[in-house]
């Protein structure tokens, strides 16, 4: 046989072998995992998702109808690294991550064997998966960030914004507030310092939440380094010749990363006044007021015109003591990127009952807030309730720090479902409400002072709902007009909240007791209908009642 001749054979030979051996290969991948068939990878998808899950209306193996491309959208979550290989790891997602609740630990088959590269031991990564999570907590997936979720906004919080002045105890001795070591975070990170340069802190929304970025920088969900790759792209930059150092201009702040040939890498996030020099700044350390992983979230509950109640939930807590909080309290406002400081009632002094709640370590805790004395109603729009915490051993002996709950309040827009009618006749109003089928209240009013610039529809709607006493979210066809009261030139709102029909009928129970039910056969019940008239200082002048009569 000639040797090119036999060349040819074995080629043919060894392509036989080797498409053979991809295919048991396949086969047991497919035993493996028999709710999850992965494709073979194509230098087209290397870093992405590649899934799809078996159709079940197919029986024959081996076509291309085997499989039906998976819809469900990605999902994402942060965990902890607590074993891996180059063909695997195994995560302990975060605790407040729905993935917690599925599995403790999640198994992560990866798409390819990562030779090369292993992520560490208690390394926090992001990993994005396709639902749902199969064959006893195990995704695969190649799609796994250590350097936090690529999407997220920050913004800052201004000094002169922040805490309202009878509340601040924190005394600041210069513009720059040290924040972190990057290695607070990663104990193999790069060590430098992140600063704030006259800002009271920086918020970072990022996977569905908005979170002080310390907080979100300890949780994993974004790192230093991320922050700055997300710089590069989405910000303009000033680049120096002192090495490498490069400030960006944000919406309302700046960021600046020293890259100098003396080696300094640190971060500042800082004022639009803000330039190089900010690292010859008087730094200032505010200890006790950096956010620390006490294993505390806050919740705003049951949100009402009057406050809200104020869940404490405490999970894994790193305490040295016992965690209390106080009655004292400030709410703040998102405005133009930043929380603002809402602004209390005018001409009122007060001051908190020095009383100290303990916090269960075991369960939630919950405290009613009542905020309406000291802000008047809130206009819509999303809001934070600002709460001290203690983590108290004995007295002279404890830190303090500041947690948030967030919550959202709906503009007054948001409950009017009808035409909304500009003016209305205040002299026709009254000569309407003469003819004895309605009743009129003049006087004994709960919005009796002024209570909050109450010019737009927001606030009146709140306002009107508070004296009728009416649960917010059970309301959704207010209709609104605008008018002016001629004997004296007052400007009005006019809200009328309409009155509801149903029938009832009476029937008995199991023990012989008369009941009545709704049913379409019965007699017809009315509720009425209710306007509320209140002027542009948030004062009710009139409340007229629909008076409604019950048939059978």
């Amino acid at each position: 046989m000639k040797k090119s001749s036999f060349l040819i054979l074995v080629s043919i030979m060894l392509s036989i072998t080797l498409t053979a051996t991809i295919l048991i290969s396949c086969d047991k991948k497919e035993t493996k995992n028999k709710d999850l068939i992965l494709p073979q990878a194509n230098d087209d998808k290397d870093d992405k998702i590649v899934a799809v899950l078996p159709d079940k209306n197919i029986s024959e193996p081996g076509t291309d109808s085997d499989v039906v491309e998976n819809e469900l959208p990605p999902e994402s979550f942060v965990g902890t690294v607590v074993e891996e290989d180059t063909y695997y790891m195994v995560v302990e997602p975060n605790a407040d991550e729905e993935e917690y609740e599925i599995s403790k630990k999640i198994r992560v088959e990866y798409l390819h064997d990562h030779v090369d590269y292993l992520y560490g031991i208690g390394r926090k990564v992001v990993i994005t998966y396709i639902p749902p999570i199969t064959g006893g907590s195990t995704i695969t997936t190649d799609d796994i960030r250590h350097d936090g979720f690529a999407e997220f906004e920050l913004s800052v919080q201004y000094r002169q914004d922040s805490i309202p002045a009878r509340f601040a105890e924190i005394q600041y001795a210069g513009l720059l507030t040290l924040v972190a070591n990057n290695r607070d975070f990663d104990e193999d990170a790069s060590d430098y310092n992140l600063y704030y340069y006259g800002l009271h802190d920086v918020y970072v929304k990022v996977d569905g939440d908005t979170l002080p970025l310390k907080e979100a920088l300890h949780y994993g969900k974004i790192t230093l380094d991320g922050l700055i790759a997300g710089c590069n792209w989405k910000y303009p930059a000033v680049s120096y010749d002192d090495g490498g150092s490069i400030l960006y201009s944000c919406d309302g702040f700046k960021i600046l990363k020293y890259h100098t040939l003396d080696g300094n890498r640190d971060i500042y996030i800082g004022t639009n006044d803000m330039d190089i020099n900010a690292k010859n700044a008087t730094a200032v350390c505010i200890g006790a007021y950096l956010w620390k992983d006490w294993g505390l979230r806050l919740e705003a509950r049951d949100v009402s015109f009057d406050g809200a109640t104020i869940v404490f939930d405490p999970f894994e807590a790193d305490v040295t003591g016992r965690l209390q909080t106080g009655e004292a309290f400030w709410l703040e406002k998102m405005d133009g990127g930043k929380w603002v400081a809402v602004d209390t009632l005018p001409l009122i002094d007060y001051a908190f009952n020095m009383a100290a709640y303990g916090i269960d370590s075991d369960g939630e805790t919950e405290l009613r807030t009542d905020w309406h004395w000291l802000y008047g109603a809130l206009g819509g729009g999303r809001y934070r309730i600002a709460k001290e915490v203690m983590d108290f051993r004995e007295t002279g002996d404890f830190d303090k720090q500041i947690y948030y709950a967030y919550f959202e309040k709906p503009y007054g827009s948001d409950y009017i479902t009808s035409d909304v009618m500009t003016t209305f006749s205040y002299e026709e109003d009254l000569e309407k409400y003469s003819n004895g089928n309605y009743s009129i209240k003049t006087d004994g009013f709960i919005n009796n002072t002024m209570t909050l610039n109450a010019e737009n529809t927001a606030v009146a709607v709140e306002l009107a709902m508070r004296e009728l006493g009416i649960d917010q979210v059970s309301m959704h066809s207010i209709s609104y007009w605008c008018g002016i009261n001629p004997e004296n030139g007052e400007e009005l709102h006019k809200i009328v909240f309409p009155g509801t029909t149903w029938h009832r009928f009476i029937s008995e129970d199991e023990n012989g007791n008369l009941v009545m039910t709704d049913n379409s056969d019965g007699s017809e019940i009315k509720t009425p209908t209710q306007t509320v008239y209140l002027n542009f200082d948030g004062i009710t002048r009139l409340i007229v009642t629909e008076n409604v009569y019950t048939n059978g």
